[in-house]
Formats: structure tokens, C-alpha cells, sequence
């Protein structure tokens, strides 16, 4: 057995989020022994029955979110006509880290909010947790590099999904993102997101239910 399987079982890390997202960031590179011992006094998920929001525009957020379950988003507010409105231009699913480069490494400002969903369960990380973590475990730079490297998953989706015609982007929007994305977001977000008219997505979702029910 090694080192990271004896972890895993003396701290009962096995299907929990920490253990999920130590698996995940396991599979970006080989980790050694100092990073898994070192990492884990950092980790602890949290969960809120309410939306929590992450960073406002013009704050500078220092922390990385692990997404376990629930959905984050990255929005701007825009005004029309005096109308608040918010338009989301990023979703974060399930298994998926959530950080703003530019706030995280280099203490600027965001030009965005970024929330979750309620109910979503995360670990936060933070800046200072990974400079303590750099001290001890020499890969965290470079796997740091790495998750920045890759693309959220969805995103690179994105371009595909708005090709579409309104019902067929929705079905490639739930195929991408998962089902369980309408039990947590709200419709106005996904709406934006997919740029279709919040009533025009609620008859699109109607409709969808129809069908499906009726093929029962």
C-alpha cells in the first residue's frame, strides 16, 4: 500500500471532499509525501443553505474554491434603464477549482462577482495557506501552474452551446454542465449565461418536462 493510499485510510479521506479534491489535483501530478501531510490541515469544506457571495467588483479575493458539489459562477452587473441585472459569463461545476488569478497571485482588484450556489459545498484556499504550503511541499508551485493551466471544465463548451438554436442550447447546456445544475442554479442565471430571455428558458424547461414525462 503507499504512502497516499495509508493516508487516505488513517484519515478517512475516501468519498469526502477533501479526499476528492486531493484525488483530483493527484491526477494533475505525482505528489509527494510532505504535500499530502502538509495540505490537509488547510483543507475543510463548508456548505451554506443560502447563495454565498465570493468577491465583489473592486475587492481583491485571495482565495481558490474546490467545488464538490453545487455550482459557482463568475457575473457582472449591469444597469439598463436603471434595471439591475446580472449577467453571467462563467459557470463552475461540480469537481472544478474556482480562482481569480489576478486577485489570488497578484492582489489586484476583480472586475466581476463571483458566487456560489446555495447548498454547494467548497474548501476554500487561501493565498497564504498556499504560500505556508510552498515552504514544505516543493511541486505546489507548479501544480499551482497546472490547475491554472487547464481549462474550467465547460468553458472551452462555451462558443459550441451559444451556436445553437434556444431548446438545443439549453439540452447542450444540461449535457455539459449536468442535470443536477437546474436543481441548483436559478433560471435568471442560467438565462444570461446562455443568452436567452428568462420567460423564453422557463417554456423551453416546461416543455423539456413534457416531453420527457411523456415518454415514460
Amino acid at each position: 500500500m503507499s504512502y497516499k493510499e495509508k493516508f487516505f485510510v488513517a484519515n478517512n479521506l475516501t468519498g469526502t471532499p477533501e479526499g476528492n479534491l486531493l484525488e483530483s489535483l493527484g491526477e494533475l501530478m505525482n505528489l509527494t509525501d510532505e504535500f499530502y501531510s502538509n495540505i490537509l490541515p488547510m483543507l475543510k469544506h463548508q456548505s451554506s443553505r443560502k447563495v454565498v457571495k465570493v468577491t465583489s467588483e473592486g475587492d481583491i479575493c485571495k482565495t481558490a474554491y474546490w467545488i464538490d458539489s453545487g455550482y459557482g459562477r463568475f457575473y457582472r452587473v449591469v444597469y439598463k434603464d436603471g434595471v439591475r441585472t446580472e449577467v453571467t459569463f462563467k459557470f463552475f461545476m461540480p469537481g472544478s477549482i474556482m480562482v481569480i488569478p489576478e486577485c489570488f497571485f497578484n492582489g489586484k482588484p476583480c472586475d466581476y462577482y463571483a458566487d456560489f450556489t446555495k447548498n454547494a459545498v467548497v474548501i476554500a484556499f487561501t493565498a497564504d495557506n498556499f504560500s505556508t504550503l510552498k515552504l514544505t511541499a516543493s511541486e505546489a508551485e507548479a501544480l499551482a501552474n497546472r490547475v491554472l493551466s487547464l481549462s474550467n471544465p465547460g468553458s472551452n463548451k462555451k462558443n459550441e452551446i451559444l451556436n445553437l438554436k434556444p431548446t438545443p442550447r439549453y439540452e447542450k447546456f444540461l449535457e455539459v454542465f449536468g442535470k443536477e445544475s437546474t436543481r441548483y442554479c436559478k433560471v435568471k442565471d442560467m438565462a444570461s449565461f446562455l443568452l436567452i430571455v428568462p420567460q423564453t428558458l422557463s417554456k423551453i424547461r416546461a416543455r423539456i418536462k413534457r416531453r420527457d414525462q411523456s415518454k415514460r
